[in-house]
């Protein structure tokens, strides 16, 4: 537990070293370049995420230690070959004239397949510490990770960089706040990884298989969900308007996130101990955290209250004004992802990952025809609406799943949710 409130508070230090910043950054960089580094963090976020087939979440899954060295080193090379095959994509799909947010990113574009391969290795890195218990280095490095960032921010804007400046000080920041720890986990095991064979890699992706193969789609279409907003803004309106909408989600997203990452630590053991007393426990628990993060999300809507385009053209500019149009949705959409954080971590104890794969596959479909019929509205500004009552209303349904799942589940086993 101690552990766990340690790595939280780490993670909580980095993210808001980097909101503080924020204000600086937008000043320094303007819409037009946040929103292209937003676009390169979308689409580096896709594919990063699932470069390493999710090999990495089996990381922890081996009893022996050689064992998952094999299975690090095979998520790596998945990785470093997805990357790869992205790199030599990119020029690809410029030259065919795919439409897409990519055609507007110029050279940031070429940095979206450096961008995988360092998302991926952070994944990586991050469950191989999580396995030793390096919770302390896990701490430091996300603390060092956000201080970096900023840093390399602040002054590359002041060089003039533009969206590569911003794009360069997340690369540079991600690798630094892991790469003393990740050296030092190689020199402790070279010798293992010097004699690691094929076979041992091939064993290492047949034994995790199912594993890999279920989540990565999961993960896939759950990634694009989460980027398709913003990638259909600076399609549709440009790097402008995109930047805004991308600055006011990034600084929405940090209680989420923060508190999101925290419950992940907890919550899981928690209802998975609560559900196999078939007490009545298990939707107790749930239904009171429920509570408590409803309580949180009152907290930020009151917050978000306060801001209006006078505030935030005093703070960050007055090309920054528009921003505000978007801060009262994603609002109402950050309250609603709060009540649900603990929804996926429940459908695990219930065995319903099948329909939650569904969902996941729902809710995209959701928030692109939501996003659609508030375009045909009101523009920029009900297509933002629509994306964030579809996502409200597919955040409900789930939660009501999760609610009729634990109050039928029998005593020391779950009835499916599919």
């Amino acid at each position: 537990m101690r552990a766990a409130i340690g790595l939280g508070g780490g993670a909580a230090i980095g993210h808001a070293v980097t909101i503080a910043a924020m204000p600086l950054v937008a000043v320094l960089y303007g819409p037009e370049a946040v929103g292209a580094w937003g676009a390169w963090l979308a689409l580096a976020g896709i594919i990063g995420v699932v470069a390493c087939c999710r090999y990495d979440t089996a990381i922890a899954l081996p009893a022996s230690d050689r064992e998952a060295i094999h299975v690090a080193l095979l998520a790596v090379l998945l990785a470093v070959l997805v990357c790869g095959l992205t790199a030599i994509l990119v020029p690809i799909i410029l030259l065919a004239g795919i439409p897409g947010p990519w055609h507007t990113q110029g050279v940031a574009l070429g940095w979206v397949p450096l961008g995988a391969l360092v998302l991926a290795w952070v994944m990586v890195a991050t469950q191989w510490l999580a396995r030793v218990h390096a919770v302390s280095s896990l701490a430091a490095a996300k603390i060092w990770c956000g201080a970096v960032t900023a840093g390399l921010h602040l002054v590359l804007g002041l060089l003039g960089a533009g969206a590569l400046g911003l794009i360069a000080g997340d690369v540079g920041g991600r690798c630094a706040g892991l790469w003393g720890r990740t050296r030092q986990a190689w020199r402790d095991h070279a010798a293992e990884i010097a004699h690691t064979q094929p076979s041992d890699l091939w064993n290492a992706a047949r034994r995790h298989r199912v594993h890999a193969l279920w989540m990565t789609p999961t993960t896939l279409i759950d990634g694009i969900g989460q980027q398709v907003p913003l990638l259909c803004i600076l399609s549709f309106y440009g790097d402008a308007v995109g930047g805004q909408f991308a600055l006011a989600q990034r600084m929405m997203a940090l209680p989420a996130a923060l508190l999101g990452q925290s419950i992940a630590q907890f919550f899981l053991p928690m209802m998975a101990r609560a559900h196999r007393h078939a007490d009545g426990s298990a939707i107790r628990l749930f239904l009171g955290l429920s509570g408590v993060l409803a309580g949180c999300g009152v907290a930020v809507l009151t917050a978000m209250s306060l801001v209006t385009a006078d505030r935030i053209s005093f703070v960050l500019g007055w090309e920054w004004r528009d921003m505000m149009v978007f801060v009262t949705p994603l609002a109402v959409l950050t309250a609603a992802a709060l009540v649900a954080s603990t929804v996926s971590q429940t459908a695990i104890v219930l065995g319903g990952q099948r329909w939650y794969a569904m969902w996941v596959t729902l809710r995209l479909l959701a928030v692109a025809t939501g996003m659609w019929l508030g375009d045909q509205w009101d523009g920029v500004h009900g297509a933002v609406w629509g994306m964030c009552v579809a996502g409200c209303v597919s955040y409900g349904v789930l939660w009501g799943v999760m609610v009729w799942g634990l109050a039928n589940s029998s005593a020391g086993q779950a009835k499916p949710c599919t």
